[in-house]
């Protein structure tokens, strides 16, 4: 993901209300957009998640075991975090998750899962691996991030479970229920490629999936071009994932996020950062970057709070692949020192 927009979202979710309650009413063309646009309804059924586990073993009879959450983004996998397992290994059990269904071969529901739908995926997966009331630290990157602020936000108001400490990379927290305050500037470099992904998944489910895959194979070339990454940005040097790997499927946050709303009316949740007031943060962001994925407000609220740090380090998205010494010493001394 990149950021939730809370009041654009809003804006647009207001006028798909409108389009379909008011000016459309539940007549047949309001039926037939929702139709169009597509899934509607939550799915019925959720898969379980299949992480994968490395470092110490999960022994439900260490009670001072620590353990380490990893939340991997788009369109990621747990190869992503290779150079921080291999530091963290010896320190802590830990458990990575990516994005659901980025491990497989395949989508597993239909139109996709929606944020709440993830949560509660994550939720249950977490719940079923640790035991009973563990208390754990969070590594979080990209649409890793929204779900891992969702998630600790929601822990951490229950007992006696709750996430100790968060690492999040590349995207803020909502600080007022704002995430970005959207610039004209930021929106320019942001929008258009979120809008192309959200589209890649429609054109998947409604036209054919070549043509998806061959659009976002077009989009994915020009992407430094009319996206927020600099210029200079080379997909096959500063992504981990290899190209021929990213199937158009993957997309379908970005439909979940923008095209899915017009229909049901809900508008995606924001993270509860009241609940997080108590969590130590550190954030790390690229500056190879057009626009960056956190508000001004997030970052002087990381830089107020004497338990939370801010980094900017000089790569672009993909810190931990491009920067992972830095990161590490940086990781370590938050996480284990309390530095």
């Amino acid at each position: 993901m990149k950021a939730l927009k809370a009041v654009q979202m809003f804006k647009l979710t207001a006028w798909g209300q409108k389009l379909r309650l008011k000016t459309w009413g539940s007549g047949v063309l309001g039926h037939a957009l929702c139709a169009l646009l597509g899934g509607k309804s939550e799915n019925k059924v959720l898969p379980a998640l299949t992480p994968k586990f490395f470092g110490k073993p999960l022994n439900k009879a260490d009670e001072n075991l620590k353990v380490l959450v990893m939340l991997a983004g788009c369109p990621d996998t747990h190869d992503m975090w290779d150079k921080q397992i291999k530091e963290f290994e010896s320190d802590y059990a830990i458990v990575s998750i990516t994005t659901p269904d980025y491990d497989q071969n395949e989508l597993r529901a239909e139109w996709g899962y929606s944020p709440r739908e993830i949560n509660k995926m994550l939720q249950a997966c977490i719940d079923q691996h640790l035991p009973a009331g563990q208390q754990f630290d969070i590594m979080i990157h990209d649409w890793g991030a929204y779900w891992g602020f969702l998630l600790a936000g929601r822990l951490n108001q229950q007992t006696p479970r709750h996430v100790n400490k968060i690492v999040a990379l590349e995207i803020g927290c909502a600080v007022t229920g704002n995430p970005m305050k959207e610039t004209t500037r930021g929106a320019f470099w942001r929008l258009p490629y979120q809008w192309a992904f959200a589209l890649v998944f429609w054109l998947g489910k409604t036209v054919h999936p070549s043509v998806a895959q061959g659009f976002q194979d077009a989009f994915v070339f020009v992407n430094p071009v009319i996206g927020p990454w600099l210029w200079s940005f080379d997909s096959t040097k500063q992504c981990p994932r290899p190209k021929n790997e990213m199937r158009w499927w993957m997309t379908y946050p970005y439909y979940q996020l923008w095209v899915k709303p017009i229909c049901t009316g809900k508008i995606p949740p924001l993270p509860n950062y009241e609940a997080l007031k108590s969590t130590p943060i550190l954030f790390g962001y690229g500056t190879q970057k057009r626009a960056f994925f956190h508000s001004d407000e997030f970052a002087a609220e990381m830089e107020r709070r004497p338990d939370c740090q801010i980094v900017a380090y000089d790569s672009s998205h993909w810190i931990m692949h491009e920067k992972p010494a830095e990161l590490n010493a940086d990781v370590r001394k938050f996480l284990l020192t309390g530095k």
